[in-house]
């Protein structure tokens, strides 16, 4: 891929994570106006639904790396094989999770936070329950779109994610603000917007492209052998995504276990940081494409100094955009709570996540490159190092014996991530994982 296709394919991802963060904010606005403890339930209750998603790694990144392995290797055959089992993994695989979760939603949401108080609690597991109907139609989008921009198509993706987001907020407006639905209105809302999406992206996927040709009739016709190889570069991601997703829900339950007021400011200090975040959904998607692309062609060299490139990028917007939101906390916070001394600590907090986004974003660039040259070991070794033996114990530390809040839930994040981005620097630096066979 040449750093002219790098910076048109780029284009799109910026703009459909820009317009994605924002609505995330603008729904998050209007569901703050339903109750002192809306924010916090589907806060909770997302951090749920990433932790089941994160099963489906084995699938989303799996699938998107073996494509553009296959695409840098000009394999079309390959790449149509691995774009039509992985539709039909995905359904099967979706709408298991979705009847055991619908279920059993009660007894997972009390497990993850045993001393919530009753109104949390109710809210919680019923936007939980409507996410989760919704979930075969967000993995299904999830898995087709990182295909698409695998074959270097971003702009489908792109059109894909306007539509659904501007879908979902008017539905959210509509069944929050016009008919006063509270959170059920909004989980409809999710639902509503998912549902076009999928069916966008894949009426998107199902037609001929350069690259690919999907056969419908093939994706009832397992391939054991392509099972298998998604399987053995898609599992340890797997692995590695379900104890990063793991650490948040436990720092979740530790938020909640220090009562509703600061597990609000929890959720609206996370709900401004989506927006510091941007460099690094961003940079993770083209350094994850780019790496799986000029791997399969076999240009090792253009492959670090891209990775280069886009940490430095990367970094250079995380200050900008991060910055001037930190210099103004204060007007931002108070957008989301009427709480004056919520909105004031979770101001304060956005320092802390300021300087959060140094590692983070490091992690989001090196690691994905890591996984698309076949590393995916490593990444989980570092995830468990640094997510279950540095930040858990710390966040109990800090939170519960220096009595640090909320503070010390990211003061915990922020040392874990730091120790995450220096080993996953080192073994990028070192380039052996440039070779590794997949």
């Amino acid at each position: 891929m040449k750093s002219s296709s790098i910076i048109r394919f780029t284009y799109p991802i910026i703009t459909e994570n820009i317009l994605a963060i924002f609505v995330g904010l603008a729904a998050a606005l209007l569901i703050g106006k339903v109750s002192s403890s809306a924010l916090a339930a589907t806060g909770i209750s997302n951090t749920a639904i990433a932790f089941i998603t994160s099963t489906f790694a084995m699938l989303t990144s799996g699938s998107s790396v073996l494509t553009a392995r296959a695409i840098g290797a000009d394999d079309s055959h390959d790449a149509s094989t691995i774009i039509e089992q992985s539709i039909f993994l995905t359904v099967v695989s979706s709408l298991l999770v979705t009847i055991i979760f619908t279920l059993g939603a009660p007894s997972f949401i009390r497990f993850l936070m045993p001393s919530a108080e009753k109104a949390l609690f109710d809210e919680t597991v019923c936007f939980f329950r409507i996410l989760v109907l919704s979930f075969p139609l967000l993995m299904v989008y999830s898995v087709l779109a990182n295909i698409m921009r695998a074959a270097g198509n971003s702009v489908i993706p792109m059109i894909t994610a306007v539509a659904t987001n501007v879908i979902q907020l008017l539905s959210a407006y509509l069944l929050i603000v016009v008919y006063p639905m509270g959170l059920l209105g909004a989980g409809i809302s999710y639902i509503i917007g998912r549902s076009f999406g999928m069916l966008i992206i894949l009426a998107a996927v199902l037609r001929s492209h350069t690259h690919y040709h999907v056969n419908i009739r093939n994706i009832f016709k397992p391939d054991r052998t392509l099972f298998a190889r998604v399987f053995r570069l898609g599992f340890p991601t797997t692995i590695e995504q379900l104890l990063v997703q793991g650490g948040y829900l436990v720092a979740n339950a530790m938020a909640v276990g220090l009562g509703t007021r600061l597990a609000t400011v929890y959720q609206v200090s996370n709900t401004i940081y989506t927006f510091f975040s941007l460099p690094q959904g961003i940079c993770s998607v083209v350094s994850m494409i780019t790496v799986g692309q000029m791997i399969g062609a076999r240009e090792f060299q253009k492959t670090k100094t891209a990775i280069r490139n886009i940490w430095c990028i990367g970094l250079a917007a995380s200050v900008v955009i991060c910055l001037p939101l930190s210099l103004i906390g204060k007007s931002i916070t108070s957008f989301y709570t009427s709480n004056a001394s919520v909105a004031a600590e979770s101001a304060m907090l956005l320092w802390a996540l300021f300087l959060l986004c140094v590692p983070a974003l490091s992690i989001n660039v090196i690691d994905p490159a890591l996984r698309s040259g076949g590393d995916t070991k490593f990444v989980l070794f570092t995830s468990i190092i640094g997510v279950w033996f540095i930040r858990i114990p710390l966040t109990y530390l800090f939170c519960y014996y220096l009595n640090l809040g909320v503070l010390g839930i990211f003061g915990a994040n922020i040392i874990s991530l730091f120790i995450r981005a220096a080993m996953g620097m080192t073994r990028y630096i070192k380039g052996k994982w440039l070779h590794a066979q997949i």
